[in-house]
């Protein structure tokens, strides 16, 4: 700093902050390349239903036809009347959290299915037995659907992800708090793997 004729004392310009603006503040900001992405979180979760339906149905369908085939000894009717027990699927999926399942890893997501799945075909298997239908159903077809169930379920969420993964309405918005080089990393790494669900709308 130096005096000045009236007593003041004036600031030197330094070279290190002599043409620093707010532009260049900013800077690390505008060069993200930020796509301004229309996220429906609603419709994503809808995809991931529709896909975990399908694969219990056809877990389930699969092991019916797979032991009659094999020369198995019941009533394949007696099957449709537990298809209103597909709602305890969704409901134990909503509890384990995989609905949107925004951010999750394959592996944690895959624990989380298969935990719900063997909790609810251990409840109809307990249901089953205290209602003394043992004889109805078989229990080769619980546990042939329960493995088929395990392996289905994430099958299909994959192909989901591969198929409307890319669309701009898929995953949920979400703000990054920060910048620079990981700011830059974590932004380039979601958009080039958009299944993972998390579209980045702003940092800050």
């Amino acid at each position: 700093s130096a005096a000045t004729p009236d007593g003041g004392v004036a600031a030197a310009s330094s070279p290190k902050f002599k043409d620093f603006t707010v532009a260049d503040a900013i800077a690390p900001i505008r060069t993200l390349n930020i796509p301004q992405n229309a996220c429906r979180p609603r419709l994503s979760a809808c995809f991931y239903v529709l896909s975990d339906l399908a694969a219990i149905t056809l877990a389930w369908g699969g092991a019916v036809a797979g032991r009659y085939v094999s020369g198995g000894n019941f009533q394949a009717e007696s099957y449709l009347r537990l298809s209103p027990l597909l709602a305890v699927w969704l409901i134990a999926f909503a509890m384990r959290g995989v609905y949107p399942a925004r951010g999750m890893a394959p592996v944690e997501e895959f624990r989380r299915l298969a935990v719900a799945s063997t909790m609810v075909c251990t409840i109809l298997v307990v249901f089953t037995f205290l209602e003394h239908s043992t004889e109805t159903y078989s229990r080769i077809i619980f546990l042939v659907a329960w493995l088929c169930s395990v392996v289905l379920l994430p099958v299909g969420r994959a192909i989901v992800r591969n198929t409307v993964g890319s669309k701009p309405w898929w995953g949920t918005p979400a703000v990054i708090l920060g910048g620079g080089v990981t700011a830059r990393t974590i932004v380039r790494l979601l958009n080039r793997n958009p299944s993972l669900g998390l579209r980045i709308q702003a940092v800050l």
